[in-house]
């Protein structure tokens, strides 16, 4: 098919075509096979992934960077293939469904892209633009389709493999989209595909529009935020936090379901939520051990940990109630190429548990779930004083002597113990007298004597102090 004749439906499907059905009709599965041409080829199929064949032998494979070695396709295969068959590969590729355990989509195009031939050689192709729209108009979930992670036909797709062919196609990967006609092309497509979630909101919340949206130049609805508040870290670094809308029941299985069958010996915490993240489990929901009180909400937790360009999850280890661990010893995992966070589950069993972006809540090894474990790092609770942490003591710095006064500390979280000492730095007589509450980070301290003193505060968890502060006071 040339660029003419292919425009000649475009123009068919923008003025004439009114729903998705009459795209599909207008575009044929005959007319994609004619692509063909355009190359010196031979395989007009698609490929068959070990996924597909031996579908036990890929799920026993553990880590992300084995899993995509599975999944690569020989190079002169690739060379020999139509670009109809390169995207009938890509729409069951293996590794679709991990776009929903990251926070950001888009991130997982990136590294599929980074990670497989496949998608390489496809946008190379000067016909992927075409042919891919050609797809997208046929395309769509196939709603009955809960048993398996595999498309039934090129049609009809699992939920997973249509919402990441949506994230690629709104990528901005492909520069044949870029096109006017092309552009113009892809908006009419999504918008008609819109519509037809719209009329069905009990299966479809703004988390399955969003490709949409953006493909059809729309605004994205409250998927992404619908309102934030403001956390604390265990010693008082401010966080901003969150609270998305929650996707329907039938999201929510689809997307667990995708989990279970790709990770089968992997045991299901929880069911897929678009209202709290891997951060927002490990850093808020359980940032404290122990059953600390913690009045975080699961349900309005969804913690990223760049805002506003600062990375704010470090402020949980800088100078604060985390301190640089090992794989033997460690309460917190941050896989650090891969934004995500898990907490240690158990020990002997060497599990952790984290919640994969917005799928399910996982019980998982280490390597054994959709992330890189490059660059790991480990946190335990800090036995020693973080001397900058926030916070200082409070109180009047010039006083009278025999006159009590009140000073505190902020009742931070972390702090579950405290001790309170004084210094006479003029005489070192303890002309003072210092009385210390049981109940909350404060005490009254009165001088007997003219001259300078020093008040100590120490702050404690497990009777070890983390948190050290002193006050300069003047006795007149």
């Amino acid at each position: 098919m040339n660029r003419t004749f292919f425009f000649i439906i475009v123009g068919i499907l923008l003025v004439g075509c009114q729903d998705q059905l009459a795209i599909r009709e207008t575009l044929q599965p005959d007319d994609l096979a004619t692509k063909a041409g355009e190359f010196s080829v031979q395989i007009d199929e698609p490929y068959v992934f070990l996924a597909q064949k031996d579908f036990k032998a890929f799920t026993d494979i553990i880590g992300l960077e084995n899993r995509f070695a599975a999944c690569e396709v020989p190079e002169t295969t690739l060379k020999a293939m139509t670009t109809d068959a390169l995207v009938r590969s890509v729409l069951n590729y293996p590794m679709n469904f991990i776009y929903s355990a990251y926070d950001n989509p888009f991130d997982v195009v990136d590294l599929i892209m980074k990670n497989s031939a496949l998608h390489r050689e496809l946008i190379g192709r000067s016909d992927a633009a075409e042919v891919l729209l050609l797809h997208f108009a046929q395309a769509d979930i196939d709603q009955d389709n809960r048993d398996s992670v595999f498309n039934r036909d090129d049609a009809r797709l699992t939920y997973s493999n249509e919402m990441f062919f949506e994230y690629l196609l709104a990528s901005h990967r492909i520069p044949g989209l870029a096109i006017k006609e092309n552009k113009e092309t892809l908006q009419s497509i999504a918008k008609q595909k819109l519509a037809s979630r719209l009329e069905n909101p009990k299966a479809f919340s703004e988390l399955s529009l969003a490709p949409l949206r953006s493909l059809a130049d729309e605004p994205v609805g409250g998927t992404r935020t619908s309102s934030t508040w403001t956390w604390y870290t265990p010693l008082g670094h401010s966080l901003t936090v969150e609270a998305r809308d929650e996707m329907t029941d039938y999201e929510s299985m689809m997307i667990t379901l995708a989990y279970t069958d790709d990770y089968p010996t992997v045991p299901v915490h929880g069911m897929a939520s678009n209202r709290y993240n891997g951060h927002g489990y490990a850093w808020l929901i359980n940032d404290l051990p122990y059953g600390t009180s913690n009045p975080a909400t699961i349900y309005n937790s969804w913690l990223e940990r760049y805002i506003y360009g600062v990375f704010q999850l470090g402020r949980f280890w800088d100078n604060d109630f985390y301190d640089t661990g090992s794989s033997s010893d460690y309460e917190k995992l941050y896989y650090s190429s891969a934004d995500h966070s898990a907490i240690l589950y158990d020990s002997n069993a060497s599990t952790v548990i984290s919640k994969w972006g917005n799928g399910p809540l996982m019980e998982h090894t280490i390597a054994n779930c959709p992330y890189s474990t490059y660059n790991l790092q480990y946190f335990t609770i800090r036995t020693s004083p973080a001397y900058y942490a926030q916070g200082s003591i409070s109180g009047l710095t010039q006083v009278m002597p025999y006159t009590p006064h009140a000073y505190s500390f902020p009742a931070y979280r972390g702090i579950t113990s405290w001790t309170w000492s004084a210094q006479n730095l003029t005489s070192g007589t303890s002309s003072y007298t210092l009385n210390p509450s049981s109940t909350a980070p404060s005490c009254t301290f009165s001088c007997h004597e003219s001259g300078t003193y020093k008040l100590i505060f120490e702050g404690k968890y497990n009777n070890n102090t983390i948190v050290h502060k002193e006050l300069t006071i003047t006795c007149l």
